[in-house]
């Protein structure tokens, strides 16, 4: 019998196809700013440079800027949305 994949790599999975027939499986320049979630360009390289990117960003040899992969960006969104549920139900202990 075949196992399934837990639900959540199922949604990772599912973000990062998306991300990478949008963007490609390495995002970088304006593509990464809007993956990521940046208003622009300046506040990208302003996280950078405080080191408050959410993901792991590199550089490639004879390129100019920075660097992600698809899959990271999935990880950091899918992980972000659990944690970050809007009009999530309080237990009635939490009153």
């Amino acid at each position: 019998m075949e196992k399934q994949a837990p639900r959540g790599l199922k949604e990772v999975a599912a973000l990062e196809a998306t991300l990478t027939r949008e963007f490609g499986a390495v995002i970088g320049g304006g593509k990464l700013t809007r993956a990521l979630g940046y208003s622009s360009q300046a506040a990208f390289r302003q996280a950078v440079a405080r080191n408050q990117v959410p993901v792991r960003i590199f550089e490639i040899a004879g390129r100019r800027g920075r660097f992600a992969l698809a899959h990271d960006i999935a990880k950091w969104l899918h992980v972000t949305a659990r944690l970050n549920r809007v009009g999530r139900k309080k237990s009635s202990s939490s009153r």
